[in-house]
């Protein structure tokens, strides 16, 4: 059948059957593939020209939305949207249920789902930027590197920069340089989705079961992330720290400069 499938967990073989079809746009279950049909089965256009639509569609930059996304998001014909892509994953944290119903935050890999602020006449500007789950369709063996997380600013949410660690006074420093300059909305470089070292208010994904890191996290990786500048992460006292990281603080010599907060 041709349609839709969808499966609550990868299928790991061809026995392994799909919770939901949809395959009829008919279907009161499918009620997403359904819309007001022209009698040749073309969809009907309410607003604007669909000549002028469909050219625009050719060209690039232009968008068709049905009624019910125009008007949740409060769009007309002429409207602008303008999106901001960053380049990288960058990691978050997700609710996930245990085997005993409990629940527990994963780390998971998250891209923007949504910068974008939307203007048209008669309306006031609306901007929104929210982060949104990756869904990978290519895995490999290699896994990443401790400091392509703990070294790097676009993991981190801080978007592309250079996030550099040095002594500044006896003491260890984190600074952040960011590539990309900061939106007039929010004051965040435009592919960031938290501020470096800081925290957001307000809605920060298209779901509500993940978040970005918080203040305390990031300190915790940047804290790691400053050991990686001396030492590898395959290193023998690196493997220790994951084994057992306390212990691993508690041993640090003379030599080692820790972060330093304020």
């Amino acid at each position: 059948n041709f349609g839709n499938w969808w499966w609550t967990v990868f299928p790991t073989g061809a026995s392994s059957a799909p919770e939901f079809f949809a395959g009829d746009p008919t279907d009161a279950n499918a009620a997403w593939m359904q819309g007001t049909f022209l009698a040749d089965g073309r969809l009907t256009f309410v607003d604007g020209d669909r000549a002028a639509a469909l050219q625009a569609l050719d060209a690039g930059g232009a968008a068709v939305l049905p009624v019910a996304a125009a008007e949740r998001l409060g769009l007309g014909t002429g409207d602008t949207i303008r999106l901001s892509l960053g380049d990288g994953a960058t990691l978050g944290l997700r609710v996930v249920s245990r085997p005993d119903g409990t629940k527990a935050e994963v780390v998971d890999t998250f891209v923007p789902g949504m910068i974008m602020d939307l203007t048209g006449a008669g309306r006031s500007p609306v901007f929104r930027r929210l982060y949104a789950r990756a869904f990978s369709h290519t895995i490999v063996r290699t896994a990443r590197s401790c400091e392509s997380c703990h070294d790097d600013s676009d993991a981190l949410g801080y978007g592309r920069g250079t996030l550099t660690y040095a002594r500044v006074g006896g003491q260890g420093r984190w600074t952040f340089t960011p590539d990309m300059a900061p939106s007039v909305h929010d004051r965040l470089p435009a592919d960031a989705w938290i501020p470096f070292l800081g925290t957001r208010t307000g809605p920060v994904s298209t779901r509500d079961d993940v978040r970005p890191f918080s203040v305390d996290e990031q300190r915790k990786i940047l804290t790691v992330g400053a050991c990686l500048t001396c030492h590898a992460g395959k290193s023998r006292v690196m493997r220790d720290a994951v084994a057992d990281w306390p212990k691993a603080l508690a041993r640090v010599s003379r030599k080692c400069l820790l972060p330093k907060w304020d």
